[in-house]
């Protein structure tokens, strides 16, 4: 079963994503902070994860720098309360080449979710 790791201070979102990735066949782990994504980043190896680029203790986009210096190729989700157009803008820049990052706009669909984590399931 592939892995999904999910970091947003909003537990009702981590509670969305659960419900729908865990349909989809994923064994979901959320979490609420940063440091505490990094923690169980390393311990889970997750196939992939979701980010809230506003969170209490760390950036979303640190977060992703930090990935790229210690994860291989890995599928990210960035979310963040930002127009479409710019949250694919953010996506494309300055991202380690290593990780393919995708935007999630919130509130998101549920199927905008799945469209994106589909390819992941067996």
């Amino acid at each position: 079963m592939p892995r999904l790791l999910a970091v947003d201070d909003d537990t009702k979102t981590l509670a969305t994503i659960r419900r729908v990735a865990g349909l989809m066949g994923f064994i979901v782990d959320g979490v609420t902070q940063g440091r505490e994504f990094e923690l169980e980043f390393i311990k889970r190896q997750p196939n992939a994860v979701i980010i809230d680029m506003s969170l209490p203790d760390i950036g979303g986009i640190e977060l992703i720098k930090w990935m790229g210096k210690v994860a291989a190729p890995t599928l990210i989700i960035l979310m963040a309360d930002l127009p479409d157009e710019d949250l694919r803008l953010l996506c494309s820049m300055g991202m380690p080449p290593n990780l393919h990052v995708r935007p999630l706009a919130k509130p998101f669909r549920n199927s905008e979710l799945v469209a994106i984590l589909r390819p992941l399931v067996p």
